[in-house]
């Protein structure tokens, strides 16, 4: 009976072990994510100012607060814990149906052209 209860302790202990592994790789993950959205406004704000040189303000404050909007979120997801991350996405779906769509519609373009795109090494095939 005791050698149950020790190897119940080692499956409980591996499965800590493991869930610890795998929140650690999320965190990490989730980083790299937040940096890559801080990329992004990074680009759409400097896209927004040389447009905005030859087009003026129209285009350059629209893609400012967009970009500013976009800042915020890599923020949050940097602060917040990925569970509330996704209870926030779910949240956000159900109140704002349309725009989940837009998004969800949005970003399978970007990721189309993404794919789409020839290789970065110049090789051609």
């Amino acid at each position: 009976m005791e050698s149950e209860g020790r190897g119940g302790d080692a499956i409980g202990g591996f499965v800590e072990a493991v869930r610890g592994a795998a929140e650690d790789l999320i965190d990490v993950e989730k980083a790299s994510l937040a940096d890559l959205v801080h990329g992004l406004a990074t680009a759409l704000r400097r896209g927004g100012e040389v447009c905005g040189h030859e087009l003026g303000a129209l285009v350059a404050r629209p893609a400012a607060d967009v970009a500013d909007r976009i800042d915020h979120l890599s923020d949050r997801m940097r602060e917040r814990s990925w569970h509330e991350l996704v209870a926030d996405f779910e949240d956000g779906a159900r109140r704002r149906p349309d725009l989940f769509f837009a998004g969800a519609l949005a970003a399978g373009f970007l990721l189309g052209r993404v794919m789409a795109a020839p290789p970065r090494d110049g090789a051609e095939r």
